[in-house]
């Protein structure tokens, strides 16, 4: 179908050029698909889904254990599972919370 295979990261393969982009990341049995123009994306997962049995989940909202919450301001990525387990790992569920140095929220530019 046309993709390259990064040389960053095995698992990610990239179409097109830099202004018509589409990249897709395989995890196992998964893909996340994302690109530069939404129709590029809907006739990739078309082609896809004429090849394989699958099925479209719609907006990824969890991945390798962080949280992927998207809306019109932006995509936020938590954690949040993960550092609980931390917690009751090291037997902390019940310590007091303490802000930490760092910005409330975090914006990422490229």
């Amino acid at each position: 179908m046309g993709f390259k295979q990064s040389a960053h990261e095995a698992a990610v393969y990239r179409r097109g050029s830099e202004h018509n982009v589409l990249l897709v990341g395989v995890y196992v049995d998964g893909l996340i698909i994302t690109g530069a123009e939404e129709q590029k994306v809907e006739v990739f997962k078309a082609q896809m889904e004429k090849a394989f049995d699958m099925s479209d989940l719609d907006l990824l909202c969890f991945y390798l254990g962080v949280e992927v919450r998207q809306d019109a301001s932006g995509i936020a990525l938590r954690q949040t599972h993960y550092a609980k387990r931390i917690l009751e790992l090291c037997g902390m569920t019940g310590c007091n919370l303490a802000h930490t140095p760092m910005e409330e929220k975090l914006q990422l530019s490229r």
